[in-house]
């Protein structure tokens, strides 16, 4: 008796399942045992979790490969090697491991071991535990063969800073760099785009643009982390964009409409009479765009500073002097 569950079977497809038959077997017995949806399913869900697990497994083609080896290593390990060894060769095929070597037959305990979290006599219940194989086992030949090896290996993710302006930050585009190919092993140009209001240090991903994975395993990402460099004049609070504005002692008191400079052109905004220094005006939707799938956006920010002339002649002083006479 497999130790293992058939999760082809409780699907009710062949191993030769297409993603399509898999998706839609799935379904179709998710609408019939789904407790949500049959009120006479067990309270516990337990047919609809085998059901999900099941699809979890073999809707993703990494797991599904280990999957598949898993059980070929299982019903028939020496097969199993035989069909993996190199002919004319005395090598076998090992599993190399933190604390040593083991073969085929023995993986499976292994696994039962290393996994004793897992309450069930099948260790595919908890499907994370693929995760944790892809941590602990480098399946390898012992000699330069290593990409005959049974499980699959994800790529080598790959990282690249990419560095933009301010302004391009603000309205969104593309950059060209050179990055390094790992298939040809030559540097090649990519072009990324970045969408208006990127965030500094906002990451984009760039599916199997990374290292090539091994035996069905799925390639890297490259993963760009954006840099934006900071601006003289403007700041980035969230959403918001921030500029500080001087305006004279008169106009703080007295209001009155001042031109101020944005990205996007020159704003003329009022100064309300009375004005304090560090009182912030603001013009909605003027910031950054927050998602680039609708047009909403921040606010500009207005932060105004009275200016305090650092020379005045006598008739201003003067002036100055009448006004404290006055109480101001």
């Amino acid at each position: 008796m497999d130790m293992i569950k058939d999760y082809y079977k409780v699907l009710g497809v062949n191993k030769s399942a297409t993603t399509a038959d898999i998706k839609r077997a799935y379904r179709k017995l998710a609408r019939k045992y789904h407790p949500d949806v049959n009120p006479k399913e067990d309270k516990s869900g337990e047919k609809f979790k085998i059901i999900n697990r099941a699809y979890v497994i073999l809707n993703n083609k990494k797991r599904r490969i280990m999957y598949d080896t898993i059980r070929d290593v299982e019903k028939n390990p020496a097969a199993y090697r035989e069909k993996n060894s190199i002919p004319g060769s005395k090598r076998q095929w090992t599993y190399n491991i933190t604390k040593g070597k083991i073969k085929p037959e023995k993986f499976i305990k292994l696994q039962r071991v290393s996994a004793s979290s897992i309450t069930s006599e099948d260790p595919f219940e908890d499907h994370e535990i693929f995760d944790s194989l892809n941590n602990i086992i480098d399946v390898s030949w012992n000699s330069s063969t290593s990409r005959r090896s049974g499980l699959p290996r994800d790529g080598d993710d790959l990282r690249y800073d990419l560095h933009i302006d301010f302004v391009e930050a603000y309205y969104g585009g593309t950059k060209e760099f050179k990055f390094f190919d790992p298939r040809s092993k030559i540097e090649k140009s990519l072009i990324v785009s970045f969408s208006r209001g990127v965030k500094n240090n906002e990451i984009i991903r760039l599916e199997g643009k990374g290292m090539p994975g091994l035996n069905g395993g799925e390639d890297g990402d490259l993963y760009v982390v954006v840099h934006v460099k900071e601006h003289f004049l403007f700041k980035r609070k969230g959403n918001n964009l921030h500029v500080l504005k001087e305006v004279n002692f008169s106009k703080a008191i007295l209001g009155g409409v001042i031109k101020v400079e944005g990205i996007e052109g020159v704003f003329s905004v009022n100064v309300p009479p009375k004005t304090k220094d560090g009182t912030l005006l603001r013009i909605p939707e003027k910031g950054f765009y927050i998602s680039s799938e609708n047009n909403e956006r921040g606010d500009f920010i207005i932060e105004i500073r009275i200016r305090i002339p650092d020379k005045i002649n006598k008739f201003q002083k003067d002036k100055i002097l009448d006004l404290e006479r006055l109480g101001l």
